[in-house]
């Protein structure tokens, strides 16, 4: 885990000036070849392919336009990146790591992490799916000790193109969460579920 964080944290560093995050540029570096839209159980998924990977992307999901049915395929290098609702870009950054952790292990590892569903493994992918997505020194940046401004907090999900959950869950992980540990207040993200509750 600490290896595979490391190299999600060296190339998040190494983005902190191209906000949103060029995502697309790891996933070629991570031979992702395309991304493909079809029913799933989950959001999204990672296949290996002949040539390398395969980011699947459930056609129910949130952020899945009309133009993204079933047997949609879009190739890597597709211009379509900068229009993906956040939603979708953290799903793709999410299985990006999981490509990150193959990457890093090996032998019978490597084989595990192709068969199993492990909870501990999803969770360090989404978080560092949050990793690369903000990347540290950007967010510290751009806070600017506006930290409960809520209005500039709108502006910065906007800048960095994901959902006020993926921001909001940025500051859980370690790499900032001591960063603002003097800061008097609170970030809360609620979800409504139905027009009546939240």
């Amino acid at each position: 885990v600490q290896k595979a964080y490391l190299v999600a944290q060296e190339w998040a560093m190494s983005m902190v000036d191209r906000v949103p995050v060029p995502l697309h540029e790891l996933a070629i570096g991570k031979n992702i070849q395309r991304i493909r839209y079809e029913p799933l159980l989950s959001t999204s998924g990672l296949v290996k392919a002949k040539d390398g990977f395969d980011i699947f992307i459930n056609t129910e999901a949130i952020g899945v336009t009309h133009n993204q049915k079933a047997g949609t395929v879009q190739e890597i290098n597709s211009t379509a990146w900068s229009n993906f609702d956040p939603s979708l870009l953290f799903g793709i950054a999410h299985e990006i790591a999981h490509v990150i952790f193959l990457d890093v292990a090996g032998g019978i590892q490597k084989k595990e992490l192709l068969r199993r569903h492990n909870i501990k493994l999803e969770r360090a992918c989404s978080n560092m799916a949050r990793m690369l997505l903000i990347p540290k020194q950007r967010l510290i940046r751009e806070i600017e000790g506006r930290l409960f401004d809520v209005n500039h907090i709108e502006t910065l999900v906007k800048l960095f193109n994901v959902s006020s959950e993926v921001f909001i869950w940025r500051f859980q992980l370690k790499d900032v969460k001591d960063v603002f540990k003097d800061a008097d207040g609170l970030l809360a993200y609620t979800h409504v579920e139905k027009k009546d509750q939240i």
